[in-house]
């Protein structure tokens, strides 16, 4: 009598949160949701194990249910309706959103315009020696690799309390993460510093001036990383053009060293940027917290460990190969143990544009996966399993395509700019060197794998799966290294780009394995993710 008491509370309970299920692998996924075991269900419900229980009550729900043919049929008739407007709106969408990727890359583009035409930008310039550019482009690297774990737990856990209008948390949590990155780039200089004193690996005031750059990229980065979720992203874009203006017009006046200006010109981003957040969280009214706040940010950060692990490796990964190069004392003497090379940096600064370019289409794909899912899952039938699961398929295989085509074009479009009369050499005054356009061609190949890579783990993300992304970027930072380390100091100091084009297609290959897995099974992950 017990048994059946519980079977019929399960019932119950199964009916209150899914109403009438799709398929099987629904009532598997929410049997599990509740806590129930695969150890418990022979003395709580007399069978062998969750995936007899779903059966016993899928067929329960589903048998003699007066709604069931009407609803698939419902459901087919709305698919109609909808399929007629499909490929309209797959269209619209990626006209939107590859617009929307490139707008909301204009902070990058505006860096790039700014180096063009005046020789400086938020945090570059010129004029700049080679060792002024050493401790200037650490301090950036450092910065962004420091506050990479936080942005990354910032972006997921503000959508999830913000999509969920849970606005008390999205304020408090936003200050926390705030604080406590900051708490943390402090401990991290010290350590720095304290190394540095003991193995004299440079200059105290080189050390420190890094450390300034690498605060003040890091805040800024901290700061603008609530706006993508908040879908406030036109702020990072005013931020970034206002602190650029007041360091351009303050470098005009040539009555300020470079290294103020830049400082002034990134406080200002950040003091703009911060205006924004305390004006808008200012409605949302919390109740005084102490030390709870604390706490929270280091619950946050242990509940969210893979998505912070994998900010900080993705940053390490991003700028591995420059740093071997840097180190490399093939066909170069070295001051110190890691020195700025102009022409390794030039090559990887034109294969940016790549990444850049290709956002957009990073943005379309998965926009077009969340938009579709919800409409796919209600307009197919429990019967139809198998089609849903290979329509994203097929709909990832074409992603994937565009991806790959674009980068292509993209490539070759950026190449035949760069090396026309009227491309680099006409802005700079001088030709681009084999080194540079080497570094170039690989360094745009390795981010094409890199952004598919980073589509994978999107997907990945969507339905809160971090352990296997986490894997496969920890992989691709090994192999990285291991090539690039090999190839920049057996060979040639520009050979470490291999070691990024290794690593990126390292990292695609794993998230792809894993990604098709998911395909395969999208439907019980997309129920059990909620």
């Amino acid at each position: 009598m017990g048994i059946d008491n519980n079977i019929k509370q399960l019932k119950n309970d199964l009916k209150e949160k899914i109403g009438l299920p799709v398929n099987l692998n629904v009532v598997i996924a929410t049997i599990e949701s509740f806590g129930i075991r695969e150890i418990d269900v022979q003395a709580d419900y007399n069978v062998s194990s969750i995936e007899e229980l779903a059966i016993i009550l899928f067929n329960e729900l589903i048998e003699g249910s007066s709604d069931l043919n009407s609803r698939i049929t419902l459901d087919k008739e709305n698919s109609n309706v909808a399929i007629s407007g499909y490929l309209w709106a797959k269209s619209k969408l990626f006209v939107t959103k590859y617009n929307t990727g490139l707008l909301h890359q204009t902070p990058a583009f505006l860096q790039i315009f700014s180096i063009i035409f005046f020789g400086y930008s938020l945090w570059t310039s010129l004029e700049f020696n080679q060792l002024q550019s050493t401790s200037i482009v650490l301090g950036v690297i450092i910065g962004f690799i420091l506050s990479g774990g936080f942005v990354q737990i910032t972006g997921k856990q503000i959508s999830f309390y913000w999509n969920n209008k849970d606005l008390i948390n999205t304020k408090t949590t936003i200050n926390s993460l705030i604080k406590n990155g900051l708490k943390s780039f402090l401990i991290v200089f010290v350590f720095l510093i304290g190394a540095n004193c003991v193995l004299k690996f440079f200059p105290l005031s080189v050390l420190l001036i890094m450390c300034c750059y690498a605060f003040l990229i890091g805040y800024l980065l901290l700061v603008l990383a609530p706006l993508y979720p908040l879908n406030k992203r036109w702020v990072s874009s005013l931020a970034i053009i206002l602190g650029t203006g007041i360091a351009l017009l303050l470098k005009k006046g040539d009555f300020m060293h470079v290294y103020l200006t830049h400082w002034i010109g990134i406080s200002i981003a950040i003091l703009t940027t911060r205006l924004f957040l305390f004006f808008f969280l200012r409605k949302i009214k919390t109740p005084k917290i102490t030390d709870n706040e604390n706490l929270k940010s280091s619950q946050i950060i242990y509940a969210n460990f893979n998505y912070f692990i994998y900010g900080v490796f993705f940053y390490m990964f991003i700028f591995l190969d420059r740093i071997l190069a840097w180190s490399s004392t093939s066909n170069k003497e070295l001051p110190f143990f890691i020195y700025y090379e102009p022409n390794y940096e030039i090559g990887m600064d034109l294969a940016v544009l790549t990444f850049f370019l290709l956002i957009g289409i990073l943005e379309y794909s998965i926009s077009a996966f969340s938009t579709f899912l919800d409409f796919k899952q209600k307009s197919t039938s429990f019967e139809l399993l198998k089609k849903f699961n290979n329509d994203f398929k097929k709909t990832y295989w074409k992603n994937t395509l565009l991806l790959l085509v674009s980068g292509f074009f993209i490539i070759i479009f950026l190449y035949l700019l760069i090396t026309s009369r009227w491309g680099y050499s006409a802005f700079f005054n001088e030709k681009l060197v084999n080194v540079s356009l080497n570094v170039f061609f690989i360094g745009s190949i390795s981010y094409v794998f890199l952004i598919w890579g980073m589509l994978n783990t999107l997907y990945l993300f969507t339905l809160n799966i971090s352990s296997e992304p986490l894997k496969a970027i920890i992989f691709g930072f090994t192999v990285n290294l291991i090539v690039g380390l090999i190839l920049s100091r057996v060979f040639h100091f520009e050979y470490s780009v291999y070691g990024m084009l290794a690593g990126s297609i390292t990292y695609m290959s794993i998230t792809l394995k894993k990604v098709i897995k998911f395909l395969n099974q999208l439907d019980y992950h997309y129920y059990a993710s909620y």
